[in-house]
Formats: C-alpha cells, structure tokens, sequence
C-alpha cells in the first residue's frame, strides 16, 4: 500500500464517520456529543424560568453598583472633612506666623545709600 492509497483509505473512512454521525437523530446523541449541544431535561427538580433569572441578574447588578456609588460618596465626604480640617490649620499656623512676625521688633534697616550724580529717582 502506498503512500497515496493510506491517505485516501483515512479520508474516505473519514466521511464514513462524519456521514453516520449527522444520520443519528438528536434522542441519540452519544455522551459526548451531550456536552457541545443543548439537551433538554424533562421532568427535572430545577426549573427557572429565563426571565426570573434575568430580572435577578439586573436588579443584582443596580444594587452592587448602588452601593458601590454609595461608598464613594461616604469617602469623599470624608476626604472633604479631612481638607477642611487641613486648611483651618494652614490657616491657624499662618495667623500665628503673622501674629508673632508682628510682636517683633521692627528689623534696622540698612542705612541707603547715596545715589550718584547720574542716577535719577
């Protein structure tokens, strides 16, 4: 047998195979033909309705995101607490640094200079 004949046999038994699969009626579907298709159950314990199922999905969803908006808002008021806080006592510290600036005494100025002949004022 040569080379072109064992390719020729593989791909004939090849289509053989494809052929009887595609004769099976979907009642027989082997095991695992059952995982790559949607196979009914009849009779079955569980049993949810597709819309149930959706509206649970959505109102899921709205109420994660929900609170999640919440949160957000509770740190930033938090956060804005917190800024404010912090520029009360910026503004403390700068009162006290003028405050005690002005207590000092006066700082000697330097005596000026006299301007020459070719300056003007």
């Amino acid at each position: 047998m040569s080379h072109s004949d064992f390719s020729l046999e593989s791909t004939t038994m090849s289509l053989a195979s494809v052929a009887s699969l595609a004769s099976q009626p979907a009642g027989n579907a082997g095991a695992n033909d059952r995982s790559t298709e949607f196979v009914a159950i009849e009779n079955g314990t569980e049993q949810y309705s597709g819309g149930k199922l959706l509206v649970i999905a959505y109102i899921s969803i709205w109420v994660i995101l929900a609170g999640w908006i919440f949160l957000l808002w509770r740190k930033q008021q938090a956060l804005g607490t917190r800024l404010d806080g912090l520029e009360a006592a910026i503004d403390r510290a700068s009162a006290a640094r003028d405050a005690k600036a002005s207590t000092k005494a006066p700082r000697k100025e330097s005596p000026a200079i006299p301007k020459t002949e070719g300056e003007h004022a």
